[in-house]
Formats: C-alpha cells, sequence, structure tokens
C-alpha cells in the first residue's frame, strides 16, 4: 500500500549496530500515525540531494490521501548541494 515492507524494515534494521537504537527502528507509516502531530511544525535534514523527496514527507501525504485525515502542518526540509 506504501511501498514499505517488512523486509525492508529488517534490512535497515541489520544496517543499525547498536541494539537499543537497533529497537527505535520503527516502520514508517507507525511514525506517521503515532508521532506526527495534527497541528505544528517538523523540519526534516540529510544528507540527499535538494528535491530528493524524504521518505516520511511521502508516506504522510499518501497516509492524508487514503484517510482524509486533516494535518495542519508547518514542513521545512533541507539538503546538500
Amino acid at each position: 500500500m506504501y511501498g514499505w515492507t517488512d523486509m525492508t524494515l529488517d534490512l535497515i534494521r541489520e544496517r543499525v549496530r547498536h541494539p537499543e537504537l537497533r529497537n527505535r527502528v520503527v516502520d514508517p507509516l507507525d511514525a506517521v500515525i503515532k508521532h506526527i502531530p495534527r497541528k505544528g511544525t517538523l523540519a526534516f535534514s540529510g544528507m540527499g540531494l535538494m528535491g530528493a523527496p524524504k521518505l516520511i514527507p511521502s508516506i504522510l501525504a499518501k497516509y492524508v490521501e487514503d484517510t482524509g485525515e486533516e494535518f495542519r502542518l508547518n514542513v521545512y526540509t533541507c539538503g546538500s548541494a
């Protein structure tokens, strides 16, 4: 539904060496549902290219389209040039 599988999540967890941090890796849809406020500000950063979509905003947009749930967010993102 969201292009994300448990196998993908397992592959990411394998890359995290520290056990306590490995347990904090969550499914992106669960992150959107449980951790993104319905009103507020979100800021994303990372070493991806400018203009390259980040995963969580993409999942958030799909979730809003599918559920019709209303979010009132200011979203900021950046990347390297």
